[in-house]
């Protein structure tokens, strides 16, 4: 492709690339045809997507599975590298661990209006999140796959766009260990480990610890440094019991600490080096997540019977900046007065949920079940004393409270209507019930100083949701399927609200829904050495959310908009040679507002590209591994990565105001194995490209004034090391 020419041009990604592929490398190292094929062969992908652990080439949906090796390769060391790394989903972020939204083939809030308005919902180990915690690390995972469409029948709320399922790795009856250490450019640093410990003959553990620590890549005006040094710390615990041959109980305990995760609001153009101007120490994102989950499963008479408990507690503190400096000098040509404002969030959710269902390889797949889930949220925000606009909405004391729980009652199944002909359906009904108490306090600064405001309101819903496809087997290799779904994301709440300034109501968001339809292949050939998936996907939403902010007045509101997404998807996996694998990835979305509401004073038009939706979204991997010949060592081999990834312009809000360029990013990483010990060097955006997380268009203040428009700049290049070792 074209985009490969801009690659080979720069000298150092030169170098990686000849080193990657070559058979010696730097090491002049020999060719040992007698050594230990350390390939990896291509098989049957065991995916979860339904509960039941089943080929994902027989299921009636798309699932993109992101595997334990592809992770270590391309350095997924969070969530939200391994999703921005994922064709077809759409990451905004502004760096910090609070504010990230999802979108699955362009379908998802417009620009969400508060944490529990998400369209994809994140499960770990059975367990699901806010999509906030897509800022995970992925410490010791087994897989994430990510689920394509409505999954509103078996994963019930949020799920409109799809899933996200992070999968751990499981415990076994054998010791062992492994730890790895990196160190790279920006004081890029990882430090982690893991291990599995049998406790008796049917009791095991496994533990996991990482630290990771870097440079932010944005610096500060004041003194010329890091606006901070992030640093993640995260701890996991999983013991699992075998009381009889046919029971098994799992217990995970998890712990991930986040301190200084700054976001970035950066004038564009960057320059050079993208730069803020803040008080030194003055924003600031810290973050902690715990949770525990218990999964007993035991097989019954021809089925199986799974519980899963879970409790997850989150706390977080965002500290930012009212007023940027070089911002407002654009603006309005000076400074304001420094404001801070402080949010204190804390967030305690329990799930349960009970299931029957058939047993893996069973040709009548079924599974039914129950489920409650339940969190309760508060928003805390410390006074402002915005001396530069006293009449700041935000200029006060805040206490949000937001409670919901919900309640549902599902099934599916697939069974045979003939040898070849096979049926899908499956249905969910949800009760779901929220409440908001808010709690506001005029800071002494504010021109109704010490003046206190309430608001209580209460919203029930229920609503069913589901899906129906067909399936049709060519052969033992290749399988068609067509399917419809309907997902459903209930009403809430805005985060911000702030008509409660001036005495009035925050009215609830209404509810969104979504139909989807697609159409798909699934197919191997070459004796399996060729997996092809490809799907043809069409999906309309109804009134989904756009949450509104006048920069001016921060004044804030809630839209309600319908969109209609289609487009295509391919993804190949190719065992080319013994030694050579390549994966590749394509997806096409187009994806536009198709309803507006009258009077809309959003700018927001009909026939708006959905923000983010890039139209074109690439990627491409190849993994070599090449047995090698060292004096004094037996079972070396190298193993080179070469990765690709194209992001196609997209706008970056709704009323598309700003076009964000398409950019290329090019890793790669080359290692060195003997026996159980691994040295490698890593590289990441190699072509050094400058591109943007994020972007927002900032309109003038003054009449005839300049605007503006802020980013989230992408690292630029980094190189490392790093080493490995197995026990």
């Amino acid at each position: 492709m074209s985009y490969t020419v801009p690659f080979l041009r720069s000298p150092l990604s030169v170098a990686f690339f000849l080193a990657a592929l070559s058979p010696g490398g730097q090491l002049h190292a020999e060719v040992n045809p007698d050594e230990e094929d350390n390939s990896t062969q291509l098989g049957a992908v065991t995916v979860t997507a339904r509960h039941v652990e089943e080929d994902a080439k027989r299921l009636p949906l798309t699932v993109n599975v992101i595997g334990r090796e592809q992770v270590v390769q391309q350095r997924m060391n969070s969530l939200e590298d391994a999703l921005r790394l994922t064709p077809g989903v759409d990451l905004q972020s502004y760096g910090d661990t609070s504010n990230t939204a999802i979108r699955i083939r362009g379908v998802g809030a417009l620009n969400k209006t508060s944490r529990d308005d998400s369209s994809v919902v994140l499960y770990v180990d059975g367990m699901p999140q806010p999509v906030a915690n897509s800022t995970l690390a992925t410490l010791d995972l087994e897989r994430v796959e990510v689920l394509k469409g409505p999954q509103g029948t078996l994963f019930g709320r949020n799920s409109e766009a799809g899933v996200v399922q992070v999968i751990t790795r499981q415990p076994g009856f054998e010791p062992e260990a492994d730890i790895r250490l990196e160190y790279g450019e920006n004081n890029q640093t990882l430090v982690e480990g893991a291990g599995t410990l049998p406790l008796h003959e049917n009791l095991t553990s496994r533990f996991a610890l990482r630290y990771q620590g870097s440079e932010h890549p944005v610096e500060n005006l004041h003194d010329n440094q890091p606006l901070s040094e992030p640093e993640t710390l995260v701890a996991r615990g999983t013991f699992k019991w075998l009381p009889t041959d046919f029971t098994e109980a799992t217990l995970s305990l998890s712990h991930q600490r986040m301190r200084d995760h700054s976001a970035a609001m950066v004038l564009r153009p960057y320059g050079s080096t993208p730069t803020m101007g803040i008080e030194p120490g003055l924003i600031d994102d810290d973050k902690d997540v715990s949770q525990a989950v218990l999964n007993v499963q035991t097989e019954l008479d021809g089925m199986q019977f799974t519980s899963i408990t879970g409790l997850v507690d989150s706390e977080d503190q965002a500290v930012t900046a009212m007023y940027e400096e070089l911002l407002y000098e654009k603006l309005i040509g000076m400074a304001p007065p420094s404001a801070d404002r402080t949010i204190d969030t804390s967030e305690q959710s329990f799930n349960q949920e009970l299931r029957l269902s058939s047993l893996p390889g069973d040709k009548v797949f079924w599974v039914t079940g129950l489920h409650y889930f339940q969190s309760d949220r508060n928003m805390a925000t410390s006074e402002l004393n915005d001396t530069f606009y006293p009449s700041n909405p935000y200029n006060a004391e805040i206490d949000r409270d937001f409670e919901a729980s919900s309640f549902a009652l599902f099934g599916e199944t697939t069974f045979p209507l003939t040898q070849q002909l096979s049926l899908t359906t499956g249905l969910r009904h949800t009760w779901d019930e929220k409440e908001y108490e808010d709690y506001w306090k005029a800071d002494a600064t504010h021109p109704d100083a010490g003046l206190v405001r309430t608001d209580k309101q209460k919203l029930t819903d229920d609503y069913t949701t589901g899906r129906m496809a067909l399936g049709y087997q060519l052969n033992a290799d290749n399988n068609l399927y067509a399917s419809y779904s309907r997902g459903y994301k209930s009403g809430g709440w805005s985060d911000h609200g702030s008509n409660i300034a001036s005495g009035g109501k925050d009215e609830a968001y209404k509810a969104a829904s979504v139909d989807a339809w697609e159409l798909g292949w699934k197919g191997e050939a070459l004796g399996g050495d060729l997996l092809v998936n490809t799907a043809v996907f069409l999906t309309e939403t109804s009134k989904d959310h756009l949450y509104t902010w006048d920069p001016t007045t921060f004044a804030v509101g809630v839209e309600n908009l319908d969109t209609r997404s289609q487009g295509v998807e391919l993804d190949v996996q190719w065992q080319m040679f013994e030694s050579l694998r390549l994966n590749a990835a394509l997806t096409y979305t187009d994806a536009e507002i198709t309803g507006v509401a009258a009077g809309s004073a959003s700018g927001v038009e009909k026939g708006h590209r959905v923000p983010e939706a890039a139209r074109w979204n690439t990627s491409v991997a190849v993994n070599h591994q090449h047995p090698v010949k060292l004096s004094g060592f037996s079972g070396a081999y190298l193993n080179s990565n070469l990765s690709w990834r194209y992001v196609g312009d997209r706008f970056s809000g709704p009323e598309n105001y700003l076009e964000l360029p398409s950019y290329q990013l090019v890793n790669a990483r080359i290692a060195l194995t003997v026996k159980q010990t691994e040295v490698y060097l890593w590289g990441s955006n190699l072509l050094d490209e400058e591109y943007d997380l994020y972007g927002f268009y900032y309109p003038s203040m003054m009449s005839g004034g300049p605007d503006a428009t802020l980013g989230a700049p992408g690292e630029g290049r980094l190189l490392g090391m790093g080493v490995s070792h197995a026990f």
